[in-house]
């Protein structure tokens, strides 16, 4: 689905390719295999705007992209300043773009993402000149050059590049390659851009860890940040509270983002929310007697207690904020308050980690836990085979025999016999069923 100025099909593709002129300047290239058979742009532009406009919105831009062009092709266009076709341009402007957080789409849809749909997206929504605010969670395989369309931007305000789930456990893409070079020289571009509103950085994870090491050492991501907190000191910024400012109120904290290597907090943005984006001092305390602004260890996060509260954990030396904790609370033994803390799938008790051991089941995405107690009883749902001391539930161990009955631990086999009988009886009712639907499908 492509303008003909925008992009030529392959000759592969021509043959089946009519294009069709229609009011406007939309002259969209449309793929037929039958004179009966429908596309979606015989839509009306005014249906597929309305559908758009139920999208959430990173799906709406993605939807613009799919009727323009192939993602792989943007970059070459956007490069020529050629403008998309009428009707990206109608689902774009029936939006406001100055917020684009992808975790607002399925995860598995944003971790198929790459840097040429992000860069598409950004080029079609024009986001150097609306975009305010842009988290990438869950954009798992961007490495910073779809980044590109941003570059000079004097309207951005926030960016946030960890590309894990809001409240997710940071240390699951801690590997996330990034290319530093191009990556930081389109956020130099923004920093030195004259009136630029950039008040919240979120670096990736991997160049944290890569800076909190002693032996790393990258000049170009030293210089940037560098430039970056120069920035921030001469704005002279005020804390949100007590209308002092952020740096003098706490000499132990002399950065807005901590840039001396080795520093465990190497790359983090000290006195601002990445909620509200406010700034606050280390000085302020809120009603409880805690710091105003404080960071989440589980997502690496700064809250303020307006938007996020933040709890110690009094098992573990974490101080988790409460969305990445949302089962935290007290333990039904010992009163605690923990985010340390988990209920068994079995007796539906609720106790933290100190007062019993936890067992996991290890299939791929299963959840189910055991505390100690069933565990070692006859209530159990996850069990240690052992022959083959795998510890997975009754469904799971199940699951892992049938990719292989021959090869199949003795154990397991073992242990899921009634399942097996449950599975034959099943797959006899299904033939039953497929021979019915023939006898009924030959009588009519």
């Amino acid at each position: 689905m492509l303008i003909s100025h925008f992009m030529t099909p392959p000759r592969s593709a021509q043959r089946n390719v009519n294009i069709v002129a229609s009011t406007g300047d939309r002259d969209i290239m449309r793929r037929r295999t039958s004179r009966c058979s429908l596309h979606i742009t015989d839509l009306p532009d005014e249906a597929l705007v309305t559908v758009a406009y139920f999208l959430p919105k990173p799906s709406a831009a993605l939807f613009a992209v799919a009727l323009a062009a192939p993602s792989s092709s943007w970059p070459k266009h956007y490069e020529a300043q050629r403008q998309p076709p009428a009707i990206s341009r109608a689902i774009v402007s029936s939006s406001s773009w100055d917020s684009l957080d992808f975790e607002d789409i399925e995860k598995k849809v944003a971790k198929k993402l790459d840097d040429d749909d992000l860069f598409a997206v950004l080029a079609c929504i024009d986001a150097k000149n609306t975009l305010k605010k842009l988290k990438t969670s869950g954009c798992v395989n961007t490495m910073g050059r779809g980044l590109s369309p941003l570059s000079g931007s004097v309207v951005l305000e926030q960016l946030d590049l960890i590309s894990t789930g809001q409240h997710e456990d940071v240390s699951n893409n801690s590997h996330q390659p990034f290319d530093g070079e191009c990556f930081i020289s389109i956020l130099t571009s923004i920093v030195e851009a004259e009136d630029n509103s950039l008040k919240q950085l979120e670096l990736p994870i991997s160049m944290r860890i890569e800076g909190s090491n002693y032996l790393d050492s990258n000049p170009i991501l030293d210089t940037f940040l560098e430039r970056y907190n120069r920035l921030l000191e001469g704005r002279r910024l005020k804390c949100s509270k007590c209308d002092g400012l952020c740096l003098n109120a706490n000499q132990r904290e002399n950065q807005w983002v901590v840039s001396e290597r080795g520093n465990e907090r190497w790359g983090y943005q000290m006195f601002t929310c990445n909620k509200c984006t406010r700034n606050f001092c280390n000085d302020c305390r809120d009603i409880f007697g805690e710091r105003h602004i404080d960071h989440c260890d589980n997502c690496r996060k700064h809250y303020c207690t307006d938007c996020v509260f933040i709890n110690a954990c009094e098992c573990c030396p974490w101080f988790v904020c409460e969305g990445c904790a949302p089962n935290a609370g007290s333990c039904e033994e010992c009163g605690l308050f923990t985010c340390c803390r988990e209920t068994c799938n079995s007796c539906s008790e609720t106790r933290c980690k100190q007062c019993v051991e936890y067992h996991w089941c290890e299939g791929d995405g299963c959840s189910k836990v055991n505390c100690g107690d069933c565990f070692q009883g006859k209530n159990q749902d996850v069990d240690l085979c052992n022959h083959c001391w795998k510890k997975l539930c009754s469904n799971c161990r199940f699951l892992d025999c049938v990719k292989d009955w021959k090869g199949a631990c003795t154990g397991c086999l073992d242990s899921i016999d009634g399942m097996v009988g449950l599975d034959e009886e099943n797959e006899k009712l299904r033939r039953e069923i497929i021979e019915l639907k023939d006898k009924l499908h030959i009588h009519w």
